[in-house]
């Protein structure tokens, strides 16, 4: 069955019912149409005064409508099933590839984003790690019993001598 629609053999039963209903209709309500017309100019003439039409190819009633009976399914059928198939096949590969495509640029995207902060980050940390380095040893050598506290008590040692 295509996608969003009828077969085409139900279509095909559907449109010679229609027909066949149409044409009963017709045929049911003639009251002086133009076949009866042709009926009473035919009487007496030699046709066995039967008042019915002789046999002709204009009477309006068409061929008897045979139901639509489903044939088995030729080679072409199959052919055209699997091209169907394989259209859809295709274009789920084509939205899962797609998709797929997507995440991974967003996965390399959020790599890049995060090495640049990593990168960042380490730099923050070098630079508290040279302030504290620096800190300690402005402390040290201000400090009292730091460097210059060493070098009073030498000079101090040295004056006592």
């Amino acid at each position: 069955r295509p996608p969003g629609g009828r077969a085409p053999e139900e279509e095909k039963a559907k449109r010679r019912r229609r027909r066949a209903a149409k044409v009963e209709a017709e045929g049911e309500g003639g009251d002086g149409g133009p076949a009866e017309e042709g009926a009473g100019a035919g009487a007496g003439a030699g046709d066995g005064g039967d008042n019915k039409p002789p046999p002709s190819s204009s009477t309006s009633d068409p061929p008897p409508v045979v139901p639509f009976e489903s044939k088995t399914d030729a080679h072409w059928d199959y052919v055209l099933k699997e091209m169907m198939w394989l259209g859809a096949d295709f274009q789920s590969e084509r939205k899962s590839h797609l998709s797929a495509a997507t995440r991974t640029a967003a996965a390399v995207r959020q790599f890049h984003r995060t090495k640049e902060s990593r990168r960042n980050r380490e730099l923050a940390d070098f630079e508290v790690k040279r302030r504290r380095l620096a800190g300690r040893m402005a402390r040290e050598v201000v400090g009292g019993r730091g460097w210059w506290g060493k070098i009073d008590r030498v000079v101090g040692h040295k004056r006592r001598v």
